[in-house]
């Protein structure tokens, strides 16, 4: 089932990095390292044409009715007029966000490496960035090799690469959400690991595993229970999540690499993976069926071009 599928994606994960250095781990699936110490080894640059998700493991799409909760939201929100996004309001405070040189995994807020963030308050997407949005911006994307042929406007925009991710964002007037602005629309001003609290429900996000439902990704907004405080929908699960803030390998020949982040785990990632502190520091290149994006907007307009 998803081992399958997690296996046929690996295939998809390679970016050309060098090889024998410890921070460039671009697996995205759960073949990755199970020690604390152990270390990934980026396979070699390779030209596979991507593989179809088989249609015995497409999950049904949910009617829409169930896609999209209609309970009355009263955070503040706003219309995107560029793209149709519905964009939630996220308060302005501290965020405590750890370093961004430290190395990649999990980040608890009482580590000693972390310090506290100010910035001001903005909005963010409530889901995330769909196929229909995308192919407003590019009309030659097609999600099609990614379920299996057929066509799904509701699911995310899968296989962006960071640079495509952030030329949406300012093509629709916002821009890729920061490390902190992310944490803090994900978990509010809290320190779960995920965005209900810190008890993991496994039918809250599509992850690894039948349990929640969905074998492959789902359309977006497809579980509500695992709405954040903000009432984001799907910052944990269904498809990893570009940040803006740029990642550089710390020592060596490799200072000069500069790599990015990805937040929040796809449908191929366990429930570690999906926390909320954790970051996946990734080559900016790399065009996986499980990576997509949303966006923020500053409430005066400042701060659209922030790379």
């Amino acid at each position: 089932m998803k081992f399958f599928l997690a296996v046929s994606l690996t295939l998809l994960m390679a970016v050309g990095c060098a090889s024998n250095h410890p921070e460039l781990k671009t697996g995205l699936s759960k073949s990755q390292s199970s020690g604390k110490n152990s270390v990934t080894v980026p396979p070699r640059k390779i030209s596979v044409k991507p593989r179809a998700i088989p249609k015995r493991y497409l999950n049904k799409l949910p009617p829409s009715a169930s896609r999209f909760p209609t309970k009355k939201i009263l955070l503040p929100t706003m219309a995107n007029g560029k793209d149709g996004s519905l964009m939630v309001l996220v308060n302005s405070g501290a965020q405590n966000v750890s370093v961004l040189n430290h190395p990649r995994g999990i980040i608890r807020p009482a580590n000693p490496v972390s310090h506290a963030k100010i910035f001001p308050a903005f909005y963010m997407d409530r889901l995330e960035i769909t196929v229909a949005q995308y192919k407003k911006f590019d009309g030659k994307y097609d999600e099609q090799p990614f379920t299996d042929g057929r066509e799904c406007p509701d699911c995310p925009a899968m296989g962006i690469d960071w640079i495509s991710a952030h030329r949406y964002c300012l093509w629709a007037g916002k821009r890729l959400p920061t490390d902190a602005e992310w944490v803090t629309a994900a978990g509010g001003n809290s320190s779960n690991s995920w965005p209900w609290g810190n008890q993991f429900f496994p039918e809250r996000a599509n992850l690894w595993g039948d349990e929640d439902g969905s074998l492959s990704v789902a359309p977006v907004g497809s579980y509500p229970q695992g709405a954040s405080h903000y009432g984001l929908m799907d910052t944990v699960g269904n498809v990893w999540e570009w940040i803006s803030d740029p990642y550089f390998a710390s020592s060596g020949k490799f200072n000069k690499v500069t790599l990015r982040i990805v937040k929040g785990g796809g449908w191929t990632s366990d429930k570690r993976e999906a926390r909320i502190s954790f970051r996946n520091i990734i080559d900016p290149k790399i065009k996986n069926p499980t990576i997509g994006f949303r966006c923020a907007k500053p409430i005066h307009g400042e701060g659209l071009n922030h790379r």
